[in-house]
This record gives C-alpha cells, sequence and structure tokens, in this order.
C-alpha cells in the first residue's frame, strides 16, 4: 500500500513539475490582444499587443505590437513568431479584434483556430472594428490600463452591466453558430475617434453575423433595444422625450416573455408570436401623477415601436438573432423539425405583436 501511495504521488510530482513542453515565463512573450486584417493583395495581416518586459527592473512594463502577414491567419500568426527569438505565449489573450474586411470574407477558420487550438483562450473576446483597420485600435491611448486590450476587455463588462448599449461575445459562444443557418449572432463594434489630436477606442453597437460572415451593424440604441426585448439588461438609461425635452429614465428592472402560437397544420404549419416586456424604471424628477402617466406612456411607445424597428430589420436580413428559432428548437421540436429548411423565409414573413408593460417607481 505503501508503495502504492508513493508511486502516485511522485505521478502527481511529474505531472506538475516536470512537464516535457514547459517553459519559462521569462522565455516567453505575453500577448494581450490580437487583430486580424486583410492587405489590399489580399494577405492576412496579424498583429498583437505584447508586453515589452525591460532588462531593468525599475523600468515600468510597455506594450508593443508585432505584425506579420502570410496567405492565411494562421501563416501570418506564424510568421510573427518565427521572427521571436521567445515563443509567444496567447494562452492570456482576451481580445481578438477583426477588421470589417475580415468578418464580411469569413471567420469560420479564425474562430475554430481560437477555439479548438490549447494554446489559445477560448474566453476571449471578440469585437469588429468599423472603417479602419482593426490593428489601429492598438494606436489609440488607454485610459485606464497600459494595455488597450485589458481596457477593453473590462469596457465590455462595464458596458453590459451598466450601460446596455453593447454585448459581449466570447470565441467559444461563436464556434457553434459559425454553420448554423437558423440562428444569427452579435459581435460589439468599435470605432476610433480622435480627439483634441488624440485617438481613443469606442463601443458602436454591434457587429451582425450570419454563420460566419458580417452582414450588418447595430447601432447603440438599437443594442439597447435588443437587450430590452430579450431581457438581458442588467441596468441602462432609456431616453424619453417630453414637452420640456429628454428625460433619462433607468431601468432598475426588465424581463422578456417570447410566446408562439400555431397555425395551420403541415406542410402550411405558421408560427405566430407574442413578445411581452417588462419595464420598471426610476427618475430623479419629482412627477405628478398625470406626469407620471404620460411618462409611462412614452417610455412604453418608444419600446415597441424601438422592437418593432429592430425586428423589421432583422426579418429584411433574414437573420434571426432576436432568439425565436431558439425558443422553436427548445420547446415545439417536432413541428420545428417540419419548418426548419425553410426557417429563413418563414422568419422573413413571420407576425409578432409586441406588448410592452411601463411602471415609473419614483
Amino acid at each position: 500500500m505503501k508503495r502504492l501511495i508513493a508511486l502516485a504521488l511522485a505521478l502527481v510530482a511529474l505531472s506538475v513539475a516536470g512537464r516535457w513542453d514547459y517553459r519559462d515565463i521569462k522565455d516567453q512573450i505575453i500577448v494581450a490582444g490580437m487583430s486580424v486584417d486583410l492587405t489590399a493583395g489580399g494577405q492576412k495581416l496579424a498583429t498583437f499587443e505584447v508586453a515589452n518586459v525591460p532588462a531593468d527592473r525599475e523600468r515600468p512594463i510597455e506594450p508593443i505590437t508585432l505584425s506579420s502577414v502570410g496567405e492565411t491567419t494562421q501563416e501570418a500568426i506564424l510568421n510573427v513568431a518565427g521572427d521571436l527569438s521567445c515563443s509567444m505565449y496567447i494562452g492570456h489573450a482576451w481580445l481578438l479584434l477583426l477588421s470589417e474586411a475580415v468578418a464580411r470574407q469569413g471567420i469560420d477558420k479564425l474562430i475554430a483556430l481560437i477555439t479548438t487550438h490549447p494554446g489559445y483562450n477560448m474566453m476571449t473576446d471578440i469585437a469588429v472594428v468599423r472603417d479602419v483597420l482593426a490593428r489601429d485600435v492598438f494606436d489609440c491611448e488607454a485610459v485606464s490600463s497600459t494595455f488597450i486590450s485589458y481596457e477593453l476587455n473590462s469596457g465590455f463588462k462595464t458596458d453590459e452591466r451598466y450601460v446596455g448599449r453593447s454585448y459581449q461575445t466570447y470565441a467559444y459562444q461563436v464556434y457553434p453558430l459559425l454553420s448554423d443557418p437558423y440562428r444569427g449572432y452579435l459581435v460589439p463594434a468599435l470605432s476610433v475617434v480622435e480627439r483634441s489630436g488624440t485617438k481613443f477606442v469606442e463601443n458602436n453597437g454591434a457587429a451582425i453575423f450570419r454563420q460566419d460572415r458580417l452582414i450588418g451593424f447595430l447601432s447603440p440604441e438599437e443594442v439597447q433595444m435588443y437587450r430590452i426585448a430579450t431581457g438581458k439588461v442588467q441596468r441602462t438609461d432609456l431616453r424619453v422625450w417630453l414637452e420640456g425635452g429628454a428625460v433619462s429614465l433607468a431601468v432598475e428592472k426588465c424581463s422578456a416573455k417570447l410566446s408562439v402560437a400555431w397555425r395551420g397544420d403541415a406542410p402550411e404549419l405558421t408560427p405566430e408570436f407574442t413578445l411581452e416586456v417588462e419595464l420598471k424604471l426610476s427618475t430623479s424628477l419629482l412627477l405628478k401623477m398625470d406626469k407620471q402617466t404620460l411618462l409611462e406612456g412614452r417610455a412604453r411607445q418608444a419600446v415597441e415601436a424601438g422592437i418593432r424597428s429592430l425586428l423589421e430589420d432583422a426579418q429584411a436580413l433574414r437573420c434571426d438573432y432576436l432568439g425565436f428559432a431558439d425558443l422553436l428548437q427548445r420547446r415545439h421540436l417536432p413541428r420545428w423539425n417540419r419548418i426548419k429548411h425553410d426557417w429563413p423565409r418563414i422568419f422573413s414573413e413571420l407576425a409578432c405583436a409586441v406588448e410592452v408593460r411601463v411602471e415609473v417607481l419614483y
């Protein structure tokens, strides 16, 4: 028995301290984030934001960028690594930036690499950079962190919790949707802006994907309506117009319920949906009863109009990122199997009643 215990302890010690592929941290370059662009010649340009650790420990660690091109993204990544005397540690990369050109061309191979290769981080945030090269983000000013990659990663979480006008998406969440012909999905969109000669990065809504390709964008206000329509908003300010001007209402509670009724029978089986949204709002204004009722009515009208507009745009794109197919697949599988082959057309024509209830608490 003692020999078995000793053998087990020895095996554990070997597995922890004696890995054959172990590399000391000082022999690796830490990657904070990466971007992928398309060159004018059609090649992939991979750029990494990495930690430059000076030999003098009194000096701070600073970010630098490393870039290379290749016929494929993986080749471009390997070309960057091949130019270095140390290996790159990508497992701590928290951000993957895609240019519009790369996103429209297709991201299936890149996402498969990140989610299936053991050297990458499946929890990497994905974002699309609008109008400029994705690598330009690494030249922007970081306000709260040394590394712009880590600042954006924290910014997605902060926006999701307090602002509600962006939508955080991880690589592992995208992977199963790359070949899904029924459901679309959203990825954060970023823009580079210049103020007083300094470049900054801003959240700019969301990019719409169908399978592995970018097909459009949502504005920050449309993302807010998406989050309300799906009940995923944690806290956001809803702007409503009264006679005296704009009034900001804080969303204290939001719930959304999507239900379906069926009309006809196979092969003409058609789903009809109802989306019920309940909002509890607060305001710093002192309101009389009639003003409170008016404010509730205006808020209800604004949300109903916003959700209907969002749904119409999604139907025009034939891209169901609002969860209709999810509901049918989860709760009405036999009927879903009868109609799923024609879902893009059915979704583009389906009827959905939007019912919003609003209460201003104080």
